[in-house]
């Protein structure tokens, strides 16, 4: 009985683990840096001033890639459930 519980605890934990590393590889600085060659800490140095992903999309030219790749980023976690 021990073993059994261990094993779905284990099942689950891995399950969750995967969604979330799935999920983390698909993170909205990660598109941004991506589609624009920016590192992610100066993405985030962009983000403390007070503008978002999209603003720093849109000011690369790159707004419509940016909204097409969050999209099949969200439509994919849906999928998921």
């Amino acid at each position: 009985m021990k073993m059994k519980k261990f094993l779905v605890a284990l099942a689950a934990t891995t399950l969750i683990g995967s969604t979330a590393l799935a999920f983390a590889a698909s993170r909205p600085v990660d598109i941004v840096s991506k589609l624009t060659g920016k590192s992610t800490d100066a993405l985030y140095q962009e983000r403390l001033s007070g503008k978002t992903y999209g603003t720093i999309a849109k000011e690369a030219g790159k707004l419509d890639e940016f909204k097409s790749e969050m999209l099949k980023v969200k439509r994919k976690f849906l999928m998921q459930k």
